[in-house]
């Protein structure tokens, strides 16, 4: 065995790591790189907006899906938010 790691190994390294998490937006934007896709989550006035982008191609296209859906949606379990 080499010990080299291939992107495979840390990917699936990473996936191990990550997996069952939960987490908190502080700041007002993220992005999220999935595979082949890039997601960006946005707060939004009184919502969130999340838009996917292909992972390659982002600047002078539209994403591929967006949604915004307003916090009065969801169902408010946390008085706290963080937001």
């Amino acid at each position: 065995m080499s010990g080299v790691r291939t992107l495979e190994d840390i990917d699936n390294e990473r996936d191990d790591v990550l997996k069952d998490r939960e987490y908190m937006l502080l700041g007002t934007s993220t992005w999220i790189d999935i595979k082949t896709l890039t997601v960006n989550v946005q707060r939004v006035g009184n919502g969130v907006r999340i838009d996917v982008w292909p992972r390659e191609l982002m600047r002078g296209y539209e994403p591929l899906a967006s949604v915004e859906v307003p916090f009065s949606r969801g169902r408010d379990n946390d008085s706290g938010g963080g937001w």
